[in-house]
């Protein structure tokens, strides 16, 4: 699988939510918030890049903060692969992006 790592957009929302949604995160921390306004607020920020395959749909994606660790230091907010997706390289991928 040819997997892409471009930045986030708005156009994203949605599988990002997909992906949010029903990972162990999702399940443990974002039932009780509006998860669609968090995440549209990481897209504008761009903050979040998208895993998209060679038709341009998305896999999933990673949300880094650029001054998130004492202000300085880059921090690894989320990381969400869409559910059956998993264990394909995709998380793999946008992890080596991030580093």
């Amino acid at each position: 699988m040819i997997i892409n790592i471009i930045k986030g957009d708005e156009v994203y929302l949605e599988d990002c939510y997909e992906a949010l949604i029903y990972s162990e995160i999702g399940e443990a921390y974002f039932k009780s918030f509006d998860a669609k306004k968090i995440l549209l607020g990481g897209l504008k920020n761009k903050e979040i890049d998208v895993a998209i395959d060679t038709d341009g749909k998305c896999l999933g994606f990673i949300w880094y903060e650029r001054y998130g660790a004492f202000g300085i230091h880059t921090y690894l907010h989320i990381i969400a692969i869409k559910q059956q997706l998993r264990g394909k390289g995709i998380g793999k991928k946008l992890i080596e992006q991030f580093e």
